[in-house]
């Protein structure tokens, strides 16, 4: 990837007193700035939708093609499942607690793209799991446990899952990697259950390659850049010259922020690799036309089909994911998200009344105990 040049694109605001509404005044022109500059980068680069990608870029992505039309299924005969979890998490004086809810929902798509029946596992509204670690951890080790213990419990629904209904194609609600989690800053109890979360990643990719179910993440919202970096790689190749402020307005955007002036709706970029252990692509699709476009990641194995008798004509891997997300993903002009995903994180929503509960009835049952509460939540004053 191009390395980004040394100008910061942060900037800081003196908040309070008469200084908040010139603050105000220029975060806006700030957000019309990169609003003109967006569209005006878009403007410029229309002229790759039609262009093929050059063929020292194959190793990297999938189709020699920068854009892609995705089709609108008309029928759709399809078991589309979506895994998801709620999270909760407190931080007290000699213990952490956590809980999480997980649940999986099987949408059954017979022969049209409207719903024909719903499934839940283990069931509608599943107790939730209640963790608790006595291990000394900072705020950092807390937070990548918690992020650990939730994956845990999303993967091991999606195993099950997988290996009890079938799908067609199984949904995750984010990556299909385990980003921002280095082993190495990691030690004891939290080092242990990476350990362990890794493996479910490796056992979940191993059973969907064997079983032929295909397997995606929906990234709702993306914040990665690693798609603009490979297009800052390809503008040379391309014949695309940048004048000097557009190149460095790229260097400091996400994806999704030019993609979402980039694309139409019912458009897909390429598939660009995201692993080099596992074969995991991604791409990004845009849906419905008042939402950005979602990154979806998928496995790509030739097995992960779904039966072209069951749609319409036969696809790739990246085109059948998309076929199918693009379906199930534009019920709503302002909301892109599949409609499996919703339903599932509906179902697994933790309310924080839940927590404190579990919290008071500690402390009832113990009576008075410095052993729970942190001092910040103990202030008379």
């Amino acid at each position: 990837m191009p390395p980004r040049s040394g100008k910061m694109a942060t900037r800081e605001f003196v908040v309070g007193g008469q200084d908040l509404d010139r603050a105000l005044e220029e975060v806006l022109l700030k957000i019309r700035e990169t609003e003109k500059n967006r569209r005006e980068l878009s403007s410029l680069l229309s002229c790759l939708k039609d262009k093929p990608l050059p063929q020292e870029f194959s190793s990297k992505v999938l189709e020699q093609r920068f854009t892609t039309v995705v089709r609108k299924l008309q029928k759709i005969e399809a078991k589309v499942a979506a895994v998801d979890s709620g999270f909760l998490g407190e931080e007290l004086h000699a213990l952490d607690l956590m809980m999480i809810r997980g649940v999986a929902v099987i949408f059954h798509y017979n022969g049209g793209t409207k719903l024909e029946g719903v499934e839940y596992y283990p069931n509608p509204l599943p107790s939730a799991r209640l963790v608790c670690s006595t291990e000394p951890m900072d705020s950092f080790e807390f937070e990548a446990l918690t992020s650990i213990e939730r994956l845990l419990t999303e993967l091991r629904l999606a195993i099950e899952t997988a290996e009890k209904y079938q799908p067609d194609l199984l949904l995750l609600d984010g990556s299909l990697l385990p980003r921002y989690l280095d082993p190495s800053a990691l030690d004891g109890e939290v080092a242990s259950r990476l350990h362990l979360l890794l493996q479910a990643y490796r056992q979940l990719y191993s059973l969907c390659t064997d079983s032929g179910v295909m397997l995606a993440g929906v990234v709702k919202d993306c914040r990665s850049s690693h798609f603009l970096g490979i297009l800052r790689q390809l503008l040379p190749s391309l014949g695309v010259t940048l004048p000097p402020e557009k190149e460095e307005f790229l260097e400091h955007l996400k994806d999704t922020v030019l993609l979402d002036c980039l694309l139409s709706v019912g458009e897909r970029t390429f598939s660009f690799r995201c692993s080099e252990e596992f074969p995991i692509y991604a791409f990004y699709i845009k849906t419905v036309p008042e939402d950005r476009p979602l990154r979806v990641e998928f496995l790509n194995t030739p097995s992960q089909q779904i039966n072209p008798s069951k749609t319409e004509g036969s696809a790739g891997t990246a085109d059948r994911v998309a076929e199918v997300i693009y379906a199930i993903s534009a019920h709503h002009p302002s909301f892109a998200v599949p409609a499996p995903l919703v339903e599932a994180d509906l179902c697994a929503h933790l309310f924080r009344e839940e927590l404190e509960l579990v919290h008071e009835t500690l402390l009832n049952r113990m009576g008075f105990s410095t052993i729970l509460d942190t001092r910040r939540e103990r202030r008379p004053f």
